[in-house]
């Protein structure tokens, strides 16, 4: 089963970019119909999380396909990697939004997100540290498994006003969303690996499969709750 899952790499690498992209799309579709609550505003920053991420995975994969020489090969997987360090920045607005009330949103993300948006972006450009640690290690662990931890928390917060008001099915959708992004966080933050490289999972499971199950899982649950507040 390993070795069937590594020969076809490159393909599951394409569904998990894409698997971003139906995030993004799914949202944008299904936000012009839903009312204007301010978390259901809150989810157009997932779906600027799911169009960057997906373009920066697209950026790692397809040129694979091509043939390109190594100078352009070092600038797309740059932008790649601005674009999927981008991605959790918008993840972690989305947190943000939940967590903080709206007269203090631009105060707060400046004190205290700023300064270490900054240092990662500043470190994909100009990595000091290369031979001690991956500038990809950096961004999946100091940006993308805080991000996706906070956008979890903030689902669970969330849900927990519903429970309030004993709505049981769209408070289980609020958790689902919220377990499948702390499996992301963990799949996409824990593990530094991006197309050609992966790791398997147990011997048996490339890790960009494994992303990309929680990303369709992040998908079908936040349609069923902005489905929810359809008008």
């Amino acid at each position: 089963m390993g070795d069937f899952f590594q020969q076809n790499l490159f393909l599951i690498s394409i569904f998990y970019s894409l698997s971003f992209f139906v995030i993004f799309f799914a949202i944008v579709l299904e936000r012009e119909h839903t009312a204007n609550f301010e978390f259901v505003n809150a989810f157009m920053y997932l779906a600027g999380f799911g169009l960057l991420h997906g373009l920066g995975d697209i950026l790692f994969v397809l040129p694979h396909a091509f043939s390109i020489s190594q100078t352009n090969l070092a600038v797309i997987f740059k932008a790649a990697k601005y674009f999927i360090a981008g991605s959790y920045i918008f993840l972690y607005l989305f947190g943000l939004s939940v967590f903080l009330d709206k007269s203090s949103h631009k105060i707060r993300w400046v004190v205290y997100v700023s300064p270490i948006i900054t240092l990662v972006l500043f470190i994909i450009t100009i990595n000091p540290f290369e031979n001690v640690i991956g500038t990809e290690v950096i961004y999946r662990l100091f940006l993308g498994f805080p991000s996706a931890m906070l956008a979890a928390m903030a689902l669970l917060k969330i849900s927990a006003r519903f429970r309030q008001l004993r709505l049981k099915k769209i408070v289980v959708d609020f958790r689902g969303a919220a377990v499948s992004f702390l499996l992301y966080g963990i799949f996409a933050g824990l593990f530094f690996a991006s197309y050609p490289k992966s790791i398997l999972v147990l011997g048996i499971m490339p890790i960009q499969l494994l992303r990309a199950l929680a990303a369709i899982a992040i998908t079908f649950f936040t349609i069923r709750i902005l489905a929810v507040f359809k008008l």
